[in-house]
């Protein structure tokens, strides 16, 4: 099924295993970036872009939201929420600690605002250690790396992981600032402790091998560890590295003035001496 709302974007819905997944595309700086969330048992998880209200809120109205599980309050994921609560009194939950910022108007880059839109307030609790709905039962998992709160939920008996902005996708060439690599290689080693099967993204979409995407993605980065450590041993400072490793430039990294670029993730790799010992050492076992 898909909708068309007066932005040009088109909302696409389909249901994998028991989960409506409904998907639009934010369009703007020559850039098509796609958000996703996902309704199960009348638990929302993230909530969208205030950008995307024409896409998403008709397809919201006509769903009972009883619940809703925000990954993280970046503006994409939890845009929508105050509208949501408003409109049908959902309960929201969100990483402990952010109850505050959530309950103000966040202070958001223009080049953000204008791409996602505002975050306008809205009240949340912390999200307990595990979500019972109906049917299912959802481990919330701390998972720092995006942002030091960021938080997945796993749903064991199906293999679910709603794994917010963790995945992405397997080779990103764009970090934020606030990013922290170290913590992201350790966050995907603990997911690949765990039996998953389906991996819902909120960009990504619907991942069928969500275990192999998440090794995938922590492989990577680990590369990239390497070859970052490789030319710093030869004193390359991590600008000169950056031009070598990612010499073309999205128009993106101007825009945000460096917010997300391939810089930070080269910094950002920089960090993981430790890392690199430990997977080197269980190479050798």
């Amino acid at each position: 099924m898909a909708k068309r709302g007066n932005s040009g974007s088109s909302l696409e819905v389909r249901e994998v295993d028991g989960v409506e997944a409904a998907r639009a595309k934010v369009r703007m700086f020559g850039t098509s970036l796609p958000v996703c969330t996902y309704l199960t048992d009348g638990m929302l998880v993230d909530a969208g872009p205030a950008r995307l209200e024409r896409e998403f809120m008709p397809f919201f109205r006509e769903r009972c939201i009883e619940r809703l599980a925000v990954s993280h309050v970046h503006e994409d994921h939890c845009g929508l929420a105050a509208q949501i609560q408003a409109e049908q009194g959902t309960s929201v939950y969100i990483p402990a600690g952010a109850e505050d910022a959530a309950a103000r108007r966040a202070k958001i880059p223009l080049y953000r605002r204008l791409f996602w839109g505002p975050r306008p307030p809205f009240d949340a609790e912390a999200f307990p250690d595990r979500i019972e709905t109906g049917s299912h039962t959802f481990e919330v998992i701390r998972t720092p790396g995006h942002t030091r709160d960021h938080v997945c939920l796993f749903e064991p008996s199906r293999g679910w992981l709603f794994s917010g902005d963790v995945y992405t996708r397997s080779d990103p060439r764009l970090l934020f600032a606030e990013e922290h690599v170290p913590d992201l290689v350790r966050t995907l080693n603990r997911l690949l402790e765990l039996d998953v099967g389906t991996l819902f993204c909120a960009h990504a979409g619907v991942v069928e091998d969500g275990w192999r995407a998440l090794a995938a993605k922590r492989d990577y980065l680990l590369r990239i560890g390497e070859q970052v450590r490789h030319y710093l041993d030869l004193g390359y400072s991590p600008r000169r590295i950056d031009r070598i490793l990612f010499p073309g430039k999205p128009a993106m990294t101007r825009i945000s003035m460096g917010e997300w670029s391939s810089l930070n993730l080269v910094r950002g790799a920089a960090g993981l001496e430790e890392e690199l010992t430990a997977n080197s050492a269980n190479g050798r076992e």
